[in-house]
């Protein structure tokens, strides 16, 4: 995106795996939740953003945010990880018990992400 590519190939396998992720500010003020709140003495949490976006989906929403306008295109390549097996964990238990919820605003989070 950043060289100005009309596509980006991603492979067709992966463009349809799924795995959790977190703004790093967001995860921090979940620990700071979790180690200062009596309530999560003994308990375990998993923070992450609500919903798990496909590895294509994703590269869209950094397209989005980028303003790059390119093409993703699905290739058939060979991939180092086996991407059958989603990582797709849930994060209800500290958003219920704790009242996590994200602090910052998941574009500002991407576009800080991305501009490092």
């Amino acid at each position: 995106m950043d060289e100005g590519r009309e596509a980006i190939e991603i492979d067709r396998r992966l463009a349809t795996w799924r795995w959790v992720r977190g703004y790093v500010e967001d995860v921090a003020y979940a620990i700071c939740l979790a180690v200062t709140d009596g309530r999560a003495v003994g308990r375990t949490y998993n923070v992450c953003e609500p919903v798990a976006l496909f590895e294509q989906e994703w590269v869209r929403r950094i397209a989005a945010v980028h303003g790059w306008n390119g093409e993703i295109s699905l290739v058939e390549n060979e991939q180092p990880w086996d991407s059958r097996q989603d990582y797709v964990v849930d994060s209800t238990r500290i958003r219920a018990e704790l009242g996590y919820a994200e602090r910052v605003d998941p574009d500002v989070a991407l576009r800080r992400t991305i501009q490092w």
